[in-house]
């Protein structure tokens, strides 16, 4: 993939960053979907469960830096994904990013011009 496709997928993306208790707990769940430019941020977080959620999810989780520490493609519904070192976990649709690459430069990305809003 090339680093103009990359910068195409971040453009198109909206975040919408949850982290009170009540926005977090209930995340996604119930939700029917989510449109593909969109996406969630919850801090503080080490782990998500995706419990009676109705379609996969993209997780990427994200130690305090910003730095990627875990990927996943796609997360089924009922499932659940620990990473120890997170503190940011981001929700998308299943398969947003096609590789670890790409998800690592969108989150470089998106923690360079937002992360002192954070």
């Amino acid at each position: 993939m090339s680093a103009y496709s990359t910068a195409a997928i971040a453009l198109d993306l909206q975040v919408s960053h949850r982290h009170k208790f009540w926005s977090r707990f209930k995340g996604l769940m119930l939700s029917k979907s989510m449109p593909w430019e969109e996406g969630v941020l919850l801090s503080p977080c080490q782990h998500i469960h995706t419990c009676f959620m109705r379609f996969p999810l993209s997780i990427l989780h994200c130690d305090r830096q910003g730095n990627l520490c875990k990927y996943l493609p796609c997360v089924q519904p009922w499932s659940w994904s620990l990473c120890q070192q997170s503190y940011y976990v981001f929700e998308f649709n299943a398969y947003r990013f096609p590789s670890y690459e790409a998800a690592e430069n969108w989150v470089a990305e998106y923690f360079s011009t937002t992360i002192q809003s954070l």
